[in-house]
C-alpha cells in the first residue's frame, strides 16, 4: 500500500477529484473541532506515515507554513510503537532524517524496542 505508485496515484487523485478533497476537508474540519487546529496537521501527517507515502510527509515537513510541535509528532510515534507499526516508524524516520528540529536517534531507539520486545 506504502509503494511509490500508489502514493502518484495518491498525489494525482489529490489534483483531479474534488469530491474526494471535499470529503477529505470534512474529515479534517471534524478533528480540528473535536482535537483543535494544531492536531490536524499531526493527524495527517501520522496518516501518511502510516501508509508510507514518504514523500508527501517530507512536503509536509519541509513546508514552513505547516506548524506543528515535533513532541507532538514523537508521540504519534511512541504510539507507533506501542502499536509495533514498523513500517511507519521507518518511514517517519526517513522523512525526518535531516531535519534540524527532530532528533531522528529518538525514532532509532523506538524501532529498536520494537525489534527488542
Amino acid at each position: 500500500m506504502g509503494d511509490g505508485g500508489s502514493e502518484e496515484t495518491f498525489i494525482i487523485n489529490e489534483k483531479s477529484n474534488g469530491s474526494m478533497n471535499k470529503l477529505v476537508q470534512k474529515v479534517l474540519n471534524i478533528d480540528k473541532k473535536v482535537h483543535g487546529p494544531g492536531d490536524v496537521q499531526l493527524t495527517l501527517m501520522a496518516a501518511l506515515a502510516d501508509v508510507g507515502y514518504k514523500r508527501t510527509l517530507r512536503k509536509m515537513l519541509l513546508d514552513p507554513k505547516i506548524k506543528f510541535h515535533p513532541d507532538a509528532l514523537l508521540r504519534h510515534c511512541e504510539r507507533f510503537a506501542d502499536e509495533k507499526k514498523i513500517s511507519a516508524l521507518e518511514t517517519v524516520a526517513e522523512c525526518v532524517k535531516d531535519l534540524r528540529f527532530f532528533n531522528v536517534q529518538d525514532l532509532y531507539n523506538m524501532l529498536l524496542e520494537v525489534y527488542r520486545k
